[in-house]
């Protein structure tokens, strides 16, 4: 693959917009994290919003898949992100004359979570519609970097102006890089479009939407790869809530670091070790046992995991606080991309093009139904201040779960289908 061949304005519009989205998403979800856990100290508060993003998710996943296997992809693409604006507006109107309120915000997260759940949907069954199947790995590489990139500023930047605006400039900000992300989006061209809506009849009935999800089942029922992968998900994904309550936690009420110290910590556990790991990533040939990278990187993210409360009971100044959090979180986030750019890649070149919105969409639902249940009772065990407790089960769980899961002669099987698939694109 020549560079020229590789660098095309499709691949420069998707690295701008996602850059763009992921910008203003990160700055307004600290700062929604951060008010939270502010005015009412308690991790409970912050789950609830997890679990309304994870309920409305798992409501709207399959929908999402059935169209984004029958409608034209970029169509549901642009009409969910011109959405997302307006509702924006919605809440920075009531917030401006009412002041910050939880009801709203959650309201609001619930909106998002439903243009979100098929707008990332269509995006997802759409990558090998943007790009040839044996550039994904490297489209993955270079889109980690620049988005982790623009992740990575976006708490910092939040952190700063925390202290100075209100929250009803963050949502300024995340309106102004939704729509400049729109217009990327908008001059994007999709190939095999048409070939791939051909195969789909127009879904005309309850009955033909409940046929088209029980293909998708059917399809990821018969294959023990993609059976195994979802179970493994199932785990990790209860897991992985842990990540999203204690850090806010950590920071806000127990260590007190102030806002840009925390937007600091934060932007190393978004976006440096996705960065680091893109770099590597967009670099090195097409993965060849792309699993087995998968399962060694799980390991290593079940003791990292383990270790995540540490900073709580050495009693660092806030510097050495913020240092030692920092790089746990950069360690986090990197075996983090070793396990989910190999999945991914294994899914976009092993799936077939017309059945891929229906099985992402059911491998999300599968793969998130513990995740509520993880948000409220870590959410509550944090609260009763089991820091060490949680975090050590979910490593050992981790570890348990990749052992027995990602079996040696499963791995091998996935990695020869996946060898297979890459040869018929040469």
């Amino acid at each position: 693959m020549t560079k020229e061949g590789f660098w095309n304005k499709n691949l420069i519009l998707y690295l701008l917009s996602r850059a763009f989205l992921a910008f203003g998403s990160n700055t307004y979800t600290f700062a929604v994290s951060f008010y939270i856990m502010y005015y009412t100290g308690s991790a409970i508060y912050s789950s609830i919003n997890l679990i309304i993003f994870t309920l409305i998710s798992l409501l709207f996943l399959p929908v999402a898949g059935v169209i984004s296997d029958s409608r034209n992809k970029k169509s549901i693409i642009i009409l969910g992100e011109a959405l997302d604006p307006l509702i924006l507006i919605g809440l920075l109107v009531y917030t401006y004359y009412f002041g910050f309120n939880l009801v709203a915000l959650y309201i609001t997260t619930a909106l998002l979570t439903i243009t979100g759940s098929f707008v990332g949907n269509a995006f997802q069954s759409a990558i090998t519609a943007l790009f040839n199947v044996d550039k994904v790995q490297k489209v993955y590489g270079y889109s980690s970097i620049l988005t982790e990139s623009a992740s990575l500023l976006g708490p910092i930047i939040a952190g700063a102006l925390i202290g100075i605006f209100s929250f009803e400039i963050m949502i300024m900000i995340f309106i102004v890089f939704n729509i400049i992300a729109l217009s990327f989006d908008f001059n994007l061209k999709f190939k095999q479009q048409n070939q791939i809506e051909e195969k789909n009849e127009e879904i005309s009935s309850i009955k033909q939407f409940f046929k088209d999800v029980s293909g998708g089942i059917q399809y990821i029922k018969e294959s023990s790869i993609l059976k195994m992968i979802i179970v493994y998900l199932f785990f990790i994904n209860f897991v992985t809530t842990t990540i999203s309550i204690l850090p806010a936690k950590m920071l806000i009420n127990i260590l007190e670091l102030n806002s840009t110290l925390v937007g600091f910590c934060y932007a190393a556990l978004s976006s440096v070790g996705t960065i680091l790991g893109g770099m590597i990533i967009s670099t090195v040939k097409v993965f060849e046992k792309p699993l087995s990278i998968a399962k060694i990187f799980s390991i290593l993210f079940a003791i990292i995991i383990a270790l995540l409360p540490l900073p709580i009971y050495l009693e660092l100044s806030d510097i050495g606080n913020t240092i030692l959090i920092s790089l746990l979180f950069i360690l986090i986030t990197l075996t983090v991309q070793f396990v989910n750019t190999p999945i991914m890649s294994y899914y976009q070149t092993t799936i077939d093009d017309s059945m891929k919105g229906r099985v992402f969409s059911l491998i999300s639902v599968f793969s998130m139904m513990t995740m509520p249940i993880g948000f409220f009772i870590f959410g509550l065990l944090y609260d009763l201040e089991l820091y060490f407790v949680v975090n050590i089960f979910a490593g050992v769980l981790t570890l348990i779960v990749t052992i027995f899961l990602l079996k040696t002669n499963i791995i091998n099987e996935a990695n020869d289908d996946y060898q297979l698939e890459i040869q018929k694109e040469k």
